[in-house]
């Protein structure tokens, strides 16, 4: 059985990673990148910008997280290409989710692609942060 992880030491030669399981990237940086949900926001923001992002590579992708993933990773230089405003409306941004995913508009996959920081999975979700602390909240679909 392969193992699940792999430490990368200090050596002379560049580590480079192999073509499965994660697309040419190592996992650590993989897993900074939007999933489902995420990406599919990002695909309608980018052609709204006129950018296919299937010309995109890792580190482009990793350039638009920037500072706004959901870990304690960072990347530099930062692609501000996603801009939009915080809202804590969450009626509005599940409707607004579930426009976009029933393909009923796309004027909207910035705002939530923006408010969703990057999170993870499938389903639609926003991040919200109040004196208590920081969320994640699940829409409803």
């Amino acid at each position: 059985m392969l193992p699940l992880y792999v430490t990368l030491g200090a050596r002379s030669e560049p580590w480079i990673a192999k073509p499965t399981p994660f697309n040419g990237d190592f996992g650590i940086f993989e897993d900074s990148l939007p999933d489902g949900y995420g990406r599919y926001l990002l695909h309608k923001a980018l052609l709204r910008e006129g950018i296919n992002d299937s010309d995109l590579s890792a580190l482009d992708r990793l350039s638009i997280v920037g500072s706004g993933g959901m870990g304690a990773l960072t990347y530099a230089p930062v692609s501000d290409i996603v801009t939009g405003a915080e809202t804590d409306d969450f009626d509005m941004l599940q409707q607004k989710a579930l426009e976009v995913l029933r393909e009923r508009q796309e004027d909207d996959a910035e705002l939530l692609l923006f408010n969703s920081g990057n999170s993870g999975g499938a389903r639609p979700k926003a991040v919200s942060s109040d004196s208590d602390g920081h969320w994640l909240v699940k829409c409803k679909i």
